[in-house]
């Protein structure tokens, strides 16, 4: 590639760049830290705030703590609110129980 292709491709580059439509992201899914994903992950299986504590190797009012962070970031109140939310968004996938107790996505 010679000196004007490279300017030619520069210019095209810069004139169409500005114009792409990127989808928007949530503020409030960009303010989920990692360790709140994680702690939705568990809610989304029907965990206690102890079950969860455990799963990920924190204590109860830790996981309490993370919850009353995340309902507002979801704008909810409720547990099952914040699953359904989170589903809702594509933030976290469904899960359930099967008939056998293994946990499957929905």
């Amino acid at each position: 590639m010679n000196e004007s292709d490279h300017q030619l491709a520069s210019n095209a580059a810069a004139n169409w760049l500005p114009t792409m439509a990127l989808p928007q992201r949530d503020d409030n899914m960009r303010a989920l830290t990692p360790r709140q994903l994680d702690v939705l992950r568990e809610l989304a299986k029907d965990q206690s705030n102890k079950r969860i504590g455990k799963a990920l190797m924190l204590s109860p009012e830790t996981v309490h703590h993370h919850l009353k962070e995340i309902f507002p970031k979801l704008g909810v109140n409720k547990r099952a609110d914040a699953v359904a939310e989170a589903c809702r968004r594509a933030i976290i996938s469904r899960w359930a129980r099967s008939d056998t107790g293994t946990l499957v996505i929905l």
